[in-house]
């Protein structure tokens, strides 16, 4: 449900489901202060911007339940349900066992244990006010920043730089595929050509072709004189 108003609508609708039925009162009870008073920490409608979705473990298990231990299958039966999420939980209570027998940690585990043994070398002067109070002293160097200059535009023109770099790039590769496409017309129309002289006059400009090539593969400089090279009359005309 990714719209707001739909999703609010709905909430109101099911507290009211739970608060009207006897059976039903003292978990609405618990929903509406657990949850109904911050949904914007849960519901999809108010996070669908971030990028981040927390019920992935939730979907996890979900997921495994259903075609791990039920096989696909939808199941009607309460009993049925009951003995399946009893068999899930005996497995992870299991796999909990192994895991703690064999010293295995995961990932974030690590990295927790990392961010804490890195936080118990800082120099850091901690009081302890009461028993389930400290205060940690911090230390700060003011800075006067009224004369620094800064070029607010300057991350603007990178962007840009790297935007026509980015499309001169584009432009380069169109322009390969079009000269791979002209290469292969060439390749095939040169079969139709019969006249030795027409064919020694083509192998001289493709000669020419290939040592601009060579020469621009090092250097883009050289595509004027190129350009006047290839643009000049040939001194014979050839008879057709």
């Amino acid at each position: 449900m990714c719209d707001e108003n739909e999703f609010n609508n709905a909430l109101k609708e099911f507290n009211h489901e739970l608060m009207n039925d006897p059976d039903t009162r003292d978990f609405g009870i618990y929903f509406d202060c657990m949850y109904g008073n911050r949904v914007g920490l849960w519901a999809y409608c108010h996070r669908k911007s971030l990028g981040v979705n927390c019920n992935m473990h939730l979907e996890s298990m979900h997921k495994t339940i259903k075609y791990h231990y039920l096989n696909g299958c939808k199941v009607g039966r309460l009993d049925k349900s009951i003995t399946t999420i009893r068999r899930y939980t005996r497995d992870k209570k299991v796999e909990r066992i192994i895991k703690l027998t064999k010293g295995k940690t995961s990932t974030k585990i690590q990295e927790i244990k990392k961010r804490h043994n890195k936080s118990t070398l800082l120099d850091l002067t901690i009081n302890q006010d009461s028993a389930n109070n400290w205060s940690v002293e911090s230390e700060y160097t003011p800075t006067d920043t009224e004369n620094d200059n800064f070029d607010a535009t300057s991350n603007k023109d990178n962007e840009i730089q790297v935007h026509i770099k980015t499309l001169e790039n584009k432009k380069t590769i169109n322009m390969q595929e079009q000269f791979k496409e002209k290469a292969i017309s060439l390749a095939n129309k040169i079969n139709n050509i019969k006249n030795s002289k027409h064919l020694k006059q083509a192998l001289k400009q493709l000669n020419s072709i290939e040592a601009f090539i060579d020469a621009t593969s090092n250097n883009d400089e050289t595509l004027e004189d190129f350009s006047k090279t290839i643009n000049e009359t040939p001194n014979k005309k050839l008879k057709t």
